[in-house]
């Protein structure tokens, strides 16, 4: 069984996107797909004294639909320092902020130092700077593949999906809870492909600011449990697609 996910990347996304990864085989950095203005793509939660706050990459103007692949950071680098200082300031009696404060101070460092402002090369960064350290925990394996540069298949929304999934092997195709809405399950199925649903786990861990809430970044959890208790509040599992369609 090959299990292939498809995603677009994320700014230094919530656990659930790296519980999801532990359970697939291939990953796909679905970066040739149009940007959506208040998407998650360039922003992510995290937690302050004054309620949750985002940690945002601010963007060039672009037209609508421009392709993720093709967005631009703002060229003004203020707020690179912005960033810094306000994960700082909101981690600050963290017991493990200093690693956490470390990996995003560094990649933001990177990007910089690379001189790109392409936004996947930041999305894709805080993935790789995020993945070597987190597969420790969760056994995180799949290797990834990036559908602009490394793969043939087209089409629109489920078509596509599925001719990527079958370009690269799959035979089970692992996907989130928004895929409910458009997907044509029987017709993977009728290709010989299973569908599956990542079961967020949601695991609670003590947090800073009150009440507990998921949906924030992983850089929440390292500041707050630490590299070596990420494998305690992450637990990987899917379900049927069917099971999926039962809970709606």
């Amino acid at each position: 069984m090959t299990v292939v996910s498809i995603s677009q990347s994320f700014y230094f996304p919530w656990l659930g996107f790296w519980e999801q990864c532990a359970l697939t085989d291939v990953l796909v950095h679905y970066n040739d797909v149009a940007f959506s203005k208040g998407s998650l793509t360039n922003r992510v939660q995290i937690k302050t004294e004054a309620g949750q706050e985002w940690l945002t990459v601010p963007l060039q103007k672009f037209a609508l639909g421009t392709p993720i692949d093709q967005i631009l950071t703002a060229t003004n680098a203020d707020w690179i320092d912005k960033q810094r200082r306000l994960f700082g300031h909101a981690y600050n009696d963290a017991p493990y902020v200093t690693e956490a404060q470390t990996l995003l101070d560094n990649q933001l460092a990177s990007f910089v130092a690379s001189q790109s402002n392409q936004l996947v090369d930041l999305l894709v960064g805080s993935f790789d700077a995020t993945l070597p350290v987190i597969t420790d925990a969760i056994n995180t394996k799949a290797p990834k593949v990036t559908s602009s540069t490394d793969l043939l298949a087209t089409g629109s929304k489920g078509d596509r999906v599925l001719a990527i999934v079958k370009e690269v092997g799959g035979t089970t195709y692992l996907t989130g809870w928004g895929a409910r809405n458009y997907l044509d399950h029987q017709r993977f199925e009728d290709e010989g492909i299973q569908v599956r649903y990542v079961d967020y786990s949601r695991t609670q861990y003590r947090q800073c600011h009150g009440e507990f809430t998921p949906y924030v970044s992983v850089l929440d959890a390292v500041a707050n449990v630490g590299w070596q208790g990420l494998s305690q509040v992450t637990r990987p599992q899917s379900i049927s697609w069917r099971d999926a369609m039962a809970r709606a």
